[in-house]
This record gives C-alpha cells, structure tokens and sequence, in this order.
C-alpha cells in the first residue's frame, strides 16, 4: 500500500475535490493507495507549510508521495517535482520554497520543473486540475520522465525559503508553539526568561508540561523533530500573547534549579 499525502491550505470543500480527482485519476488501481487525511496548513503561511512538509517526510514510510499546495503570493510560481534521494519520497508542489526542508535534509535524486498554464489555458484552483492528477499519475508510474510534463531542473531554478532559528513554525490547536531550533540542557524547573518580539516572558523548563499549576508558561522538549515548545499550560499562549508563526523567540537561563 502506497500513500498519498495532501499539505495544503486549502483543506475545506477543495481538500474534497483533490482527493476525489486523484481517485478519479487512479481508477482501478486505487485499492493500492491510502489518501491520508488532510494535513492542514495555516492559512496563506509557507514557512507553516515548509515545516509540515519536512515533518510528514520524517514520519510517513519510503515511498510516499506528497501533494503540496500553498501559494499566497501574488507571482505565480511554477511547479516542481521529483523524488527525494532519502526514503524515495514523491513531491509534487509550487516553486515559492515550501520544499525547501524537504529537499535540504533528504536530497534530490531527480527533481523537474513544470510551467505553468498560460493565461489563455488558465483554470482556477490548480489544486484539483493540475496537482492532483500529477501526484496520482507519478506514484503509479515506474519512471518519472515518463510523464514529459516538465523538464530536468538546475539546482538555481529552486527557490528557497530561509527560516531563521528561534522561529515559530507551528501553532496546535492548544496555542503551543513549535520553535525551530536546539534546545540546551537545562535543568528541571529552571526559570528561563524568554524574548519574544521585544517582550519578556519568564516560563519554568518542565519536561511535562501538564505537571505544573494552571497559566504557568512553560518551556519544554517538543515532539517534533526534537524541537523546543512553548506554551500555556492548560491555557493558549498564542492567543493571550498574539503569536504569530514567523514570530522568532530566543531565551536565557535565569537560574538552575538545584534539585
């Protein structure tokens, strides 16, 4: 069983279209692929959809495919796709930088790109036209120059989204923040005072975060690439400070507990 996975920020009705169309697309071969559910970015943010991507790349199995789709900008970019040289991972998605964790930490061993409609040919929501009888036609195919819907790409032509350390790239649903970036020993209980675009917040470094009092703001090892998270426990952060994803974070051990 092969899977195909939908990023997108279009995961309401359109989530629906796209996954009927490569069902469509895949006629009676679709008992040998699992449409996963949606992975739901947040609304018109690349580095959002940069981050999921590379973070699905880690936990999916080789071979899987990848359909990724956000494109806020007012350029229209073309697409790309290809398969990675780590796990044989399929991608199919805009050229605006989204791959670019994805192709950084797991390699290209073909890679191509495709332009797009002229204005002449244009159809809305490519998501459904274009991308979503691409991914289910590439995970079917033995060769990806079989498909002869693009040509072999120059590593120049790849656009790239640079997200600096300290960076929030994901918020839950509780207002937890994913932040990349490593995060030091610390030890259990420390107080750490955090700058978050310009304001402090001081928060205890707690393993579990849920062991602490009601609205204490926490630091603590996330689940997600081993990526720091900061949050409220049993209470929303984001909300309560208006945190954003592209927000930076970056902080300093105020004490060491002892204990």
């Amino acid at each position: 069983m092969k899977n195909i996975v939908v990023i997108t920020d279009c995961y309401d009705v359109a989530f629906n279209e796209i996954r009927t169309k490569i069902i469509e697309i895949l006629g009676d071969r679709i008992d040998e692929v699992s449409i996963e559910p949606v992975v739901k970015v947040k609304e018109f943010s690349l580095i959002n959809c940069c981050f999921l991507t590379r973070l699905m790349a880690e936990n999916y199995p080789e071979g899987t495919a990848f359909l990724v789709l956000c494109s806020p900008t007012i350029e229209k970019p073309n697409r790309i796709y290809g398969v990675t040289k780590k796990k044989k991972l399929l991608f199919f998605g805009p050229n605006n930088g989204v791959l670019t964790w994805l192709i950084k930490d797991f390699g290209v061993e073909e890679i191509y790109i495709s332009e797009n409609r002229s204005d002449k040919e244009y159809h809305p929501f490519g998501g459904k036209i274009d991308y979503a009888p691409t991914i289910a036609k590439m995970i079917l195919v033995e060769n990806l120059k079989s498909l002869t819907i693009g040509r072999e790409a120059k590593i120049d032509e790849i656009k790239t989204l640079e997200i600096p350390d300290g960076s929030i790239v994901h918020i839950d649903n509780f207002g937890s923040c994913k932040i990349k970036g490593n995060l030091p020993h610390i030890k259990e209980g420390s107080r750490v005072k955090i700058d978050i675009n310009g304001k402090f917040i001081y928060a205890t470094f707690c393993k579990r975060m849920m062991s602490l009092p009601d609205n204490t703001y926490v630091l603590y090892p996330g689940s997600s690439l081993t990526f720091p998270e900061f949050g409220l426990v049993r209470g929303n952060a984001s909300k309560l400070l208006d945190l954003n994803i592209g927000d930076v974070l970056s902080w300093s051990i105020e004490n060491e507990n002892k204990n």
